[in-house]
């Protein structure tokens, strides 16, 4: 992946894990890549207050000896971003995409573990029960790589692992999991899964998939009900 991918990835928050990881080792070792990362924060920061005027500030607050080293690109680009915002309908980074990344955030928490009790000091721990514990402690990298090595696992298991996927940022595996997941016979966490399919759908713009997910959960009182009829209007 090019590094302006990356930068664009980056500020509408669709890195995977490991394009994190090699997000955080540019930063700290391409000078040139973080200054340019600043500047698009900048940047990004006046096109969603959607005000020419703090556009200008923005821009005015850059370092000079940059700015001018870079003057024809980044001209170019607040030049298309002011005539996008006056033309009403349209920022150089999508509104959809902002307001889709912040209703996945503001919805998302990884679901509680109600499948394996952790006894912390037990002395014949399991594999799965020490999975489960890096699970209980948000440590999903660790949790994915016991997982990994526990043969085999059940599909409610996999119910948890799609759910550390999604946190990660591998929401196409987390979708895929999740899909196969419900078609399991007596899934115990049917309705759990439509809630965080739906999440994972809206993260990558999957509108009309999420709203369809979304209707699944709000057919029962069992399980975030109220949340996603909200969300269902909040997407129409």
């Amino acid at each position: 992946m090019d590094k302006d991918q990356l930068i664009y990835n980056y500020l509408n928050n669709k890195l995977n894990f490991e394009e994190k990881q090699f997000f955080e080792k540019l930063l700290e070792q391409d000078s040139s890549f973080k200054e340019e990362v600043d500047f698009q924060e900048g940047l990004k920061q006046a096109i969603r207050a959607n005000q020419r005027d703090e556009i200008k500030k923005e821009l005015q607050l850059l370092d000079t000896k940059k700015f001018f080293l870079k003057k024809h690109h980044h001209w170019a680009i607040a030049a298309s971003i002011i005539f996008l915002i006056f033309l009403g309908s349209y920022t150089f980074f999508k509104k959809d995409d902002v307001s889709h990344q912040d209703l996945f955030v503001a919805n998302f928490e990884p679901y509680q573990n109600v499948l394996h009790v952790v006894i912390r000091g037990k002395a014949d721990e399991s594999l799965i029960d020490k999975s489960f514990l890096y699970y209980e402690n948000n440590d999903f990298v660790h949790f994915l790589k016991l997982m990994n090595q526990v043969k085999p696992i059940s599909s409610d298991d996999d119910f948890y692992v799609a759910i550390a996927y999604l946190k990660l940022g591998e929401t196409k595996k987390s979708i895929t999991i999740l899909n196969e997941y419900l078609t399991t016979r007596n899934a115990r966490f049917k309705q759990q899964s439509y809630w965080y399919l739906a999440l994972a759908y809206l993260k990558t713009d999957q509108i009309n998939a999420a709203k369809k997910a979304l209707k699944e959960v709000s057919k029962s009182p069992d399980f975030k009900q109220k949340e996603a009829v909200k969300l269902i209007k909040q997407l129409d």
